[in-house]
């Protein structure tokens, strides 16, 4: 009995070995068409990259072979020694010889009739000894699903090798994404030496680490665009500045100046390098001490130069510090009145302003680093999005370029004629040449008919000075005496030139046009740069980083 199952087990691994090499290549054929399909998305959307690609086709390929072999075995495995015996004998008409031996040994049908059963196994024995089993299950390859294979693999090749438009985004996406990575750095640093800076308030640092926190979010979001993380890096910017004191700087120059103009005085000297320099830890302590020159006490002629030197310095922080000048001139008054007590009382009190001062340059200060890491991030960020939107319009336009060239070739010379292909090649550059200039000159040029008429530009014209289209347009001149022009009104009057009888301007009448995108990199560069050097006044950076960022050249797409 042992005998026959060796024979059905060896005949259903046959055939299951047969079916798993019959349909290997439908498999893999099935695995190449999902590579395909994801390559060809890949030329549409940016979500795979080449090494992606052929990484991706490897491995549908592999499992869709793997898994057409494995599936007649994973099929197959719940069938019994009975189902293989029926099904063989229905396949190698053994008229239910092998399947009735299997029942009775297995009890499925039940005998007491030792010799029947024994019988019936060696006729099932008999009966399988005369299959030719490799002639009835012959291992066969379908030549439809290696066609079929082939096919889609070319297509797949084909496919990956072709330039993919999609393949400078996602350059440019890890390119940003490393940027990001970076700055989250330096921002991580940043707020790790605001929470352990000591002239910080609990309260400040509470307010920047908020806005370091809101900043690293945007950056750390795989699902963030360049604009979500600039957006969130000018509005840590505005955080931090509503945390400074927009009048300290007016103050701080004023003291400085302050100290700038005290004549020199060995008596003053001290207090005035104090100032001057910024130091006004040091000029607190000198200004408490003016009442003494050495250990001893001023003199009559000591005390007016003294109060002298206190008045010139009250009338330079006037404007910016009231108070405090106030107690200057109070100091000058008791000195010269010879009442010490009053005269050191007043400048223990202006003392006090410089300490709180010093204190607050000190935040400051620290206030600066933080928002010129956050502004190199905004800056970095910013120039490596500009650097990608430029370098994927001009890989749109490298194509663009290179299709209108092909498709003029073909046009020009329909029927593949040698010699007008030669004449073509020969005038290719040429009539190029002359496409861009005339390009340039209509471009240029500034049209005086009414809003709603058709200029001969399309839609294509710039509108508006802050740039709807790639090109910013500088308007014409009116160089021709007697020329009328058409006021922008709501009726269209013609109203003539108020200088058509002066002599016109000379030179050239203006009609250049300038590439967009060219002109916004520098203005933006010249903008950061105004920003980072303190150019711009604080309350207005915000404005400014909005303004340029609303002419983006990539925002506005």
């Amino acid at each position: 009995m042992d005998e026959l199952l060796h024979i059905i087990r060896s005949w259903s691994a046959r055939a299951r070995w047969r079916s798993s090499l019959y349909w290997a290549f439908f498999g893999l054929a099935g695995g190449l068409a999902l590579a395909l399909i994801c390559a060809i998305l890949a030329r549409i959307f940016p979500i795979f990259d080449t090494t992606t690609l052929i990484a991706l086709a490897v491995t549908s390929a592999v499992s869709g072979g793997a898994i057409a072999i494995a599936w007649p075995w994973i099929r197959a495995s719940r069938y019994t020694p009975a189902t293989w015996a029926r099904r063989f004998d229905a396949q190698f008409h053994l008229k239910e010889r092998l399947s009735t031996a299997v029942e009775l040994r297995e009890g499925i049908v039940s005998t007491r009739n030792e010799h029947m059963r024994t019988d019936q196994h060696d006729d099932a024995i008999a009966a399988a000894s005369n299959v030719n089993i490799r002639r009835l299950l012959p291992f066969r390859i379908s030549p439809r699903f290696i066609l079929a294979s082939l096919v889609i693999a070319v297509a797949l090749a084909i496919t990956i090798a072709l330039p993919n438009p999609q393949q400078q985004v996602l350059a440019n996406r890890a390119q940003m994404q490393q940027v990001e990575q970076e700055q989250l750095q330096q921002l991580e640093e940043a707020k790790k030496q605001v929470e352990q800076s000591k002239a910080l308030t609990d309260d400040q640092k509470k307010q920047i680490v908020q806005a370091l926190n809101d900043a690293e979010q945007a950056l750390s979001d795989p699902n963030s665009t360049p604009e979500k993380a600039l957006a969130a890096i000018n509005d840590a910017q505005a955080k931090l500045d509503a945390v400074r004191d927009q009048t300290f700087a007016d103050k701080r120059d004023d003291l400085q100046r302050a100290g700038q103009s005290l004549s020199p005085d060995e008596l003053t000297n001290p207090l005035a390098n104090a100032l001057e320099n910024g130091n006004f830890q040091k000029a607190a302590d000198q200004m408490s001490n003016l009442t003494q020159h050495n250990g001893k006490p001023l003199t009559a002629e000591e005390r007016q130069r003294v109060a002298n030197q206190l008045d010139q310095m009250a009338r330079n922080i006037q404007n910016t510090n009231q108070p405090t000048a106030q107690q200057l001139r109070d100091a000058a008054q008791s000195l010269r009145d010879q009442q010490d007590k009053a005269a050191q009382a007043a400048l223990n009190q202006v003392a006090q302003t410089l300490n709180q001062v010093a204190q607050k340059q000190a935040v400051e200060q620290q206030l600066s680093e933080t928002q010129a890491g956050i502004e190199d991030a905004r800056r970095a960020i910013s120039e490596a999005a500009q650097k990608a939107a430029a370098s994927t319009q001009g890989t749109q336009q490298s194509q663009s370029s290179q299709t209108a060239a092909q498709g003029q070739k073909a046009s020009s010379n329909p029927q593949g004629n040698p010699s007008q292909n030669a004449g073509a090649a020969a005038e290719e550059q040429t009539a190029a040449d002359r496409q861009a200039g005339a390009a340039s000159g209509s471009s240029g040029q500034l049209s005086n008919a009414p809003s709603g008429a058709s200029n001969g530009q399309g839609d294509n014209a710039h509108h508006e000075d802050t740039g709807t289209d790639n090109s910013v347009m500088v308007a014409g001149r009116v160089s021709v005496p007697g020329q009328n022009v058409v006021l922008p009104d709501d009726k269209g009057k013609t109203v003539a030139n108020p200088n058509a009888n002066a002599n016109a301007n000379p030179g050239v009448s203006n009609q250049s046009s300038v590439p967009y995108q060219q002109v916004y990199t520098e203005y933006a560069k010249t903008a950061d740069d105004a920003i980072q050097n303190g150019s711009v006044p604080s309350n207005l950076r915000d404005f400014v980083r909005d303004y340029f960022s609303s002419l983006n050249p990539r925002l506005r797409k």
